[in-house]
């Protein structure tokens, strides 16, 4: 039975509750995808929340109101790029357009626009001593 070994940090009961109401999440079940959506319990909790369990790892659905957050706290570790992130991400947590949001975020991020390298410095030509033969 897949199970989430540990619970996602500060979600609670009101995400779980909010989860119940989100015609986002409904609109997802209903549809044809490759998803496999389920209720599972948050250990040491009461708490069940939607996760998908087709692949190995299970993965929370993460509201639209807090899919940010989870991206900040994520790419904030240590600032991987938009393909890291996305990586980082779709292995943990679920959600429609993941991987094109995480994208466009880490593309926005300022920290990282600042870090690139601006210009490519080169030496310019010099003209070498020959040597006798």
């Amino acid at each position: 039975m897949p199970r989430l070994k540990h619970p996602p940090v500060g979600w609670g009961g009101s995400n779980a509750e909010a989860q119940k109401d989100d015609t986002e999440l409904l609109d997802l079940q209903t549809r044809d995808n490759s998803l496999k959506l389920e209720k599972i319990e948050v250990p040491g909790s009461d708490v069940t929340l939607i996760c998908d369990t087709s692949m190995p790892r299970t993965r929370p659905f993460v509201l639209a109101s807090e899919r940010r957050r989870v991206f900040n706290a994520l790419h904030g570790l240590r600032l991987p790029g938009s393909r890291a992130t996305v990586r980082l991400i779709s292995l943990r947590f679920v959600w429609p357009r993941v991987q094109s949001d995480c994208r466009n975020w880490s593309r926005a991020c300022l920290h990282c626009q600042r870090s690139k390298i601006t210009r490519h410095n080169s030496s310019p030509l010099q003209t070498f001593a020959s040597t006798p033969l």
